[in-house]
């Protein structure tokens, strides 16, 4: 007494033998349907482990199970995962060692990470965002056809997601030009390195180590603002999937007023 009750549907083409009940977060039945090839089981939805032979079942009392519903596999750029990066795109891909059978009408996503679900993560893709960086990142699907058990499988877990690459190479900016009121200075900057992806360069102009509003292209002409004051630049370099850096120039000797 007090087990939750299975119904097992019964017809022609299929004939399920109840294996037995699981303790589970919703305490879902085992059923292994017979048929040819011999039975294939059917596990509790929820597991986060579950083989890829399991096909979880949300409700035994409706319908027939899914001949095929193979767990999802993340890709990056239609290859495996491997590390994955802040900004990267995963996908998730389920038409993979037979995919489903038959096709489900419907195919609903939820992303996780750390095994809590990931708001607005709905969709078969999910960009990762520095707030994921030490998680694991899963997904699961559910695959609905009218007729059918409503099907529910977990990929396996990433490994950790890292923050993003680090340059090959990156140095500080150098200022040139003269310290002079009215005089013009620039920035020289090394090429950084980012393999596979563009470097963006941003910059700040600073007075005496102050920023200094609106002071953000690379180059500045010298006011009388910044007289008797040693000015620098700071460079900031950026690209996808790479973690941003920071460099600061020397600074200038006094700004004159000149002659």
């Amino acid at each position: 007494m007090g087990q939750p009750q299975l119904r097992v549907m019964m017809g022609l083409a299929a004939v399920c033998t109840v294996v037995g009940l699981v303790a589970a977060s919703s305490a879902q039945a085992i059923v292994a349907p017979m048929g040819l090839g011999g039975p294939r089981t059917l596990s509790s939805e929820g597991s986060f482990d579950n083989r890829a032979s399991d096909v979880p079942v949300e409700n035994a009392s409706t319908g027939l199970p899914f001949d095929s519903a193979q767990r999802p596999v993340i890709q990056i750029n239609d290859a495996s995962v491997g590390q994955p990066y802040v900004d990267e795109t995963l996908v998730a891909k389920t038409n993979f060692f037979g995919g489903w059978v038959p096709t489900p009408t419907t195919m609903t996503y939820q992303w996780f990470a750390d095994e809590k679900k990931i708001r607005k993560a709905r969709s078969s893709s999910y960009t990762l965002v520095a707030r994921d960086a030490g998680k694991q990142i899963m997904v699961r699907v559910v695959g609905a056809k009218e007729s059918y058990v409503t099907t529910t499988q977990n990929s396996d877990p990433t490994t950790a997601v890292s923050p993003g690459r680090t340059f090959a190479a990156s140095s500080a900016p150098i200022v040139n030009g003269l310290a002079v009121v009215g005089q013009m200075l620039s920035v020289e900057v090394s090429p950084w390195s980012a393999p596979g992806q563009t470097v963006l360069y941003s910059y700040q102009w600073l007075r005496s180590g102050k920023t200094i509003k609106g002071a953000t292209g690379n180059f500045y002409v010298l006011s009388s603002k910044d007289a008797r004051k040693r000015m620098s630049v700071r460079l900031t370099g950026s690209a996808p999937t790479y973690v941003t850096v920071i460099e600061e120039s020397t600074r200038t000797v006094p700004v004159t007023r000149g002659g």
